[in-house]
Order: structure tokens, then C-alpha cells, then sequence
């Protein structure tokens, strides 16, 4: 007599994106051949990774189902229908996920099945329905990065048939059912695996079998997560002179596009997906290589960067837009690394901004939209604000710069303080930065830059009243410092608080004049005296006091003054202009012909103030005492 022979079929079913989704999977339990007799065999659904709200701390997957199916007489299949969830997409409203995925998962050591909720035994991040389905570990470049996916399992059993014969050996089965489940979790671990032990061990007096049944969910398509800067590795590749991390990239580039293929368009199903890529610092500008080399073969979905530099043009120009669904930019207004690379690939950027002071490595390394990195505890700043999305052709203009920020113009002030005025010359553009990047030699200057205690100098009184300054300047008193050169930054590195203090009401015509600021040999000098004994005019020393004495040219001269012995000299001829901010002892002279004198809150205490035919003063308040 030939056995009549049970199985039972694996299924799978695509869910749309969104909570409010169902769908039904379809299990065929089917008989070898017709038989003259009813029969009979239970089934009873089993967590796997796919939960059934009862097993595990994930939202439930499924709805668990147990019972009998019977087969009539003639009877050779039958179907098992069970109810499946769709999930909250990965990327609705908020691209908190990316920057989790970013900044945090990236960062880990992941085993393949391991479920990226589960960080030491907590999930400080809820259930972000995610599982590691590839660890990229390159120890050749450095390269790492997590391949994420977020397809669930879970298994029909079938078992204590009349009539028929499931013809599967117990012990055999369970071996098989176990060995999913560990490759699945990534270990012997999980509670569903201890689950489904107890379940099987419950079996050993009858026959069984089982199918998996597997869950593509449309809201979460698979994610690659780059890593950056962790390893003095990814600190060479950082001074790549062919793009930032571009030897990462090539040296994985033909095996992450076969992962992104492969995943693209899982084989067991009738199913395709978009990958969403994500990094920050140095793994956002792999993320821009990877997108734009994948862009010319398949398509890809968000594709989200966080404090990263740009990579080459040429390989940003080699990014097909087209092909990808959204591409996203975070920048932070402080963060140089940011100012670095030649270009961007095509999308949106947005910059986020907050009034707080410069630490650099806080500005490169602090979440902007999750309230707090795990891993790191670098949280986000409570002042921080963002603009709208703004055009990436305006990050990849070399004349990009941070500035109106006052943050960065202290930055700025603190490295032509501690490192070179040259230095802060050269952070302030796109174009000049890339260039100091491309340079080997300035790799020391780099490392001094990093080094700065910000928070230390950001305290000292005078960086304190130019960051407070800076907060009410014009756009005249901006264009003027964007034009800066280091001569400038040298002078302005040195000035006052009372200075500072009086930047605020500065005209456009001042903050023009300070573009000169400090270039003594030129035929138009600038020049500004304090309370020290410094020399102020051209080539000339040895003056006890301060003092301005015009030459046989047309002079500029800033002047600020805290109510020292000083003395203002001008030869006959034409075009002075005159610069004051302070009190004035003593003696304020001024020859003949048309100077101008631009004074503000001149106090002469106990002198006099003699003024020729034809000199003219400007928005002057003065009194004598």
C-alpha cells in the first residue's frame, strides 16, 4: 500500500507600509494523493523572528493561529491563512532612523541575524524592525559598514495526522527547525529560540514538520549603515587625495554592489525593493560613493548623510539623480569636516545652527535629530534650530561658508589665536579648505587646529565680547570679514573687549576699511592703537605713547582708545579719514584741508580738540570735562 504523505509548503507575502496594513499569507498543506477517507492533521503557528505579540518586546508580526485542517474524501490540498502586520515605515515624517542607523548602529560590532533593537540587553531606541544581514569588515582599507534588512520569519507546524503519514524524522526536524532559528537570531540567545525548544520538545512522541513563513515589509526596505572615522585607517583615507574615503570604496565597491543587488530583489519572492544608504563624518561620504556608483546599475531609495564631507567632483558628477527616491544632507554650521570635499552629490541640504560657542568636536559628533546617541551620550543641543531644505549648489560652491555664523567667527578668532592667522584664513571657504585637506604638509597644522581647548579660550573675556559683538553685526561688517586675509585675523585676534564693544556701531565704511587691517607696507594704511605703547604709523617704532601721524598718501587710520596720553597728528593734505571709538585725553589735533573725522563718544578730559578750515566731522557725540 503506497503511504499517503503530508507537507506543508513555505509562503511568503509583501505587506504595504503603515501600521493600519494587513495582508494574508497563504500555506499549502497538500497530500501525496487523493484518498477515499477524511483526514486530519493539526497546525499551530511559531515565532521566529516575526513575533506574535507574545513572544519577544517587538510589535506583534502575525496573528497566531493553532487548529485542525481536514481534508475531504478527493481532497489532495488545503490552505492555512494567517494574518500579517504592516509596521510604521522607517523614514515617515523624520529621518530620526537614519541618524540612529548613522551614528549608533554603524558604530557596533554586529553579528549576522543579531536584531539591532537589542543593545546590551535594552533597546534605547524601541523597535526599529531591523536585523544584520552582512557585516562589511575590511582590515585591508578599514571599510566597515552593516547591511540591515527587515524581512520576518516565522513557522506553520504541522503534526498528529489521521489517515496519512508525515513522513519526516522528529529529532531530524528539529535539528532543522533550531538551525534556522540560530541563523535567523544569530546565536541560541533569543527568547523565541528557547520558545520554539520548548515547543518542538513537546513533539518528540509524534511526527511533524513545519514551513517558514517570511514577511517583506514594503515601509522598511533594506538599509546600508557606513561607519567613519573609527581607526587611523579611516584617518589616511581622510587625506585621500583622489575624495575622502575613496580607497574604502574602491577596494568594496564590487561587493557592496552585489549586496545592494541582491537584496534589491530577494529570490524567494515576488518583491523588489529601494536600499536606503546612510553614514556620518567619513561614512557619509562613503555613502555618497556607494550611492553614485550603484546610481548607474540599479535604484536606490533615501540616500541620508550627517556631518559629512563631500567627496570628488568627479565622483559626485558621476551620480545619477534619477535613479534614487530622495538625497538629504545634515550639516552643522561649525563643523569643518563638513567644508572638505570638492562636491556633494546632487539632493538637499540642511543646516542646523545653535547660539551655544565653538567646540568643534562636539559640532561634528552631536546628534541633530534623535534626542541622544547610546552609544556616545553626545546628545542634541536644546537651542539648536534648522532651515529648510536648501540646494546642495550652494554647499558645493568653493566660496560655501559658515559665516554670518558667530560661532564660527570665534572659531575662526581662537585658530588665529592658537594656531596661525593663515590658518583661519584658509577655514573659511569650501575651496580653501579642500585645498588644505589635498596638502600633506598641513597635516600638522590640522592636528594643532583639533587640538585646541575651544571650550578654555571660548571663556576668555575678549573672545566672550567679540562672540557677543558678532550676534549684532550688519552685512556690511560680514562682507568686510569674508575678506579678510590673515593680516587681518592677526590684528583682530589681539583687540580689547572695549574694541569688540564698539564694532557694533561701525559703519559700512569701517568694517571696509578693517579688509587692510594690519598691512602696514601698503600705500593705504590701517591702523589701530590701544592702550599700549605701539607704533602705529607705516615703518615707524619707538613711540612711548599711542599716536597716528598721517603720511604724504591718502590713510585710513582705525583708532580706539581707552583714554591714555595719545595724540593724532595730520599732515596737510587731502583724504584722511580719521576712525574713533573711546574717551580722549589730552590733545586731539588736526591739520588743514579736507580730512574727514568719523568720531564716536569722544570725551576730551581736561585738553582741547582744534580743528582746521575745511575738516568735517561725522556722526560725532563729544564732550568736554
Amino acid at each position: 500500500m503506497t503511504l499517503n504523505v503530508l507537507n506543508v509548503q513555505n509562503a511568503n507575502v509583501t505587506v504595504e507600509a503603515g501600521r493600519g496594513q494587513r495582508e494574508i499569507i497563504r500555506f499549502q498543506i497538500t497530500l501525496s494523493q487523493p484518498s477515499d477517507i477524511e483526514t486530519t492533521v493539526k497546525y499551530t503557528t511559531l515565532a521566529g523572528t516575526a513575533v506574535d505579540g507574545f513572544t519577544g518586546s517587538d510589535k506583534r508580526d502575525y496573528k497566531p493561529i493553532t487548529g485542525t485542517v481536514t481534508f475531504a474524501p478527493g481532497e489532495t490540498s488545503k490552505e492555512i491563512a494567517v494574518t500579517v502586520f504592516g509596521d510604521r515605515p522607517v523614514n515617515l515624517r523624520t529621518d530620526k532612523n537614519f541618524e540612529i542607523f548613522a551614528r549608533d548602529i554603524a558604530y557596533r560590532n554586529w553579528g549576522v541575524g543579531e536584531d539591532v533593537d537589542q543593545i546590551n540587553g535594552n533597546s534605547p531606541y524601541g523597535d526599529l524592525g531591523y536585523r544584520v544581514d552582512t557585516f562589511f569588515n575590511d582590515t585591508t582599507t578599514g571599510f566597515q559598514a552593516v547591511g540591515l534588512t527587515s524581512d520576518e520569519k516565522f513557522f506553520l507546524l504541522i503534526s498528529d495526522p489521521t489517515n496519512a503519514e508525515i513522513v519526516t524524522e522528529s529529532q531530524a526536524e528539529k535539528t532543522r527547525l533550531l538551525k534556522e532559528l540560530e541563523t535567523a537570531f544569530g546565536g541560541k540567545n533569543s527568547s523565541a529560540y528557547r520558545q520554539a525548544e520548548a515547543v518542538i520538545d513537546g513533539l518528540e512522541d509524534t511526527a511533524w514538520t513545519f514551513a517558514t513563513g517570511t514577511i517583506y515589509d514594503q515601509g522598511k526596505a533594506p538599509i546600508l549603515a557606513v561607519r567613519g572615522t573609527d581607526s587611523s585607517q579611516d584617518i589616511q583615507d581622510n587625506f585621500n587625495p583622489f575624495g575622502i574615503g575613496f580607497a574604502q570604496f574602491s577596494n568594496n565597491q564590487a561587493a557592496l554592489t552585489a549586496w545592494l543587488q541582491k537584496i534589491s530583489q530577494p529570490s524567494d519572492a515576488n518583491v523588489s525593493f529601494k536600499p536606503h544608504i546612510t553614514g556620518a563624518s567619513l561614512g557619509g561620504a562613503l555613502t555618497q560613493w556607494v550611492a553614485s556608483a550603484y546610481s548607474s546599475v540599479g535604484k536606490l531609495g533615501d540616500i541620508v548623510t550627517f556631518n559629512a564631507p563631500g567627496i570628488s567632483r568627479a565622483g559626485a558628477d558621476s551620480f545619477n539623480f534619477e535613479q534614487v527616491e530622495r538625497v538629504t544632507h545634515y550639516i552643522s554650521a561649525i563643523d569643518v569636516v563638513s567644508l572638505s570635499g570638492e562636491k556633494f552629490i546632487a539632493g538637499e541640504y540642511i543646516l542646523s545652527d545653535y547660539l551655544s560657542g565653538p567646540n568643534i568636536n562636539f559640532e561634528h559628533l552631536h546628534p541633530v535629530i534623535i534626542p541622544e546617541i547610546a552609544g556616545s551620550g553626545l546628545f542634541k543641543p536644546e537651542s539648536l534650530s534648522q532651515s529648510s531644505p536648501l540646494s546642495v549648489d550652494q554647499l558645493n560652491d568653493p566660496r560655501f561658508t559658515y559665516l554670518p555664523d558667530p560661532d564660527y567667527f570665534v572659531f575662526l578668532l581662537i585658530v588665529a589665536n592658537n594656531v596661525s592667522p593663515v590658518s583661519a584664513e584658509q577655514l573659511k571657504f569650501r575651496g580653501t579648505v579642500e585645498s588644505l585637506r589635498q596638502n600633506p604638509l598641513t597635516i600638522p597644522q590640522l592636528i594643532a587646529i583639533n587640538n585646541v581647548n575651544y571650550g578654555v579660550e571660548f571663556a576668555k573675556e575678549n573672545i566672550q565680547a567679540a562672540y557677543s559683538a558678532a550676534q549684532h553685526w550688519s552685512d556690511a561688517a560680514w562682507d568686510a570679514i569674508k575678506n579678510w586675509k590673515a593680516d587681518a585675523w592677526a590684528v583682530a585676534s589681539k583687540w580689547t573687549p572695549e574694541i569688540w564693544q564698539t564694532t557694533t556701531y561701525w559703519t559700512p565704511e569701517i568694517w571696509q576699511g578693517t579688509i587692510l587691517l594690519g598691512a602696514t607696507t601698503r600705500t593705504t594704511d590701517i591702523l589701530l592703537g590701544n592702550t599700549n605703547d605701539y607704533p602705529l604709523v607705516g615703518e615707524l617704532s619707538n613711540y612711548t605713547t599711542d599716536s597716528l601721524v598721517s603720511s604724504s598718501v591718502s590713510d585710513q587710520f582705525t583708532y580706539a582708545d581707552n583714554g591714555d596720553s595719545n595724540v593724532i597728528v595730520l599732515a596737510p593734505q587731502q583724504n584722511d579719514l580719521v576712525i574713533v571709538q573711546g574717551s580722549f585725553n589730552n590733545n586731539f589735533q588736526v591739520g588743514t584741508d579736507t580730512n574727514a573725522i568719523v568720531a564716536q563718544n569722544i570725551v576730551v578730559n581736561g585738553g582741547n580738540m582744534f580743528l582746521e578750515t575745511g575738516n568735517i566731522i561725522l556722526n560725532t557725540e563729544m564732550s568736554y570735562t
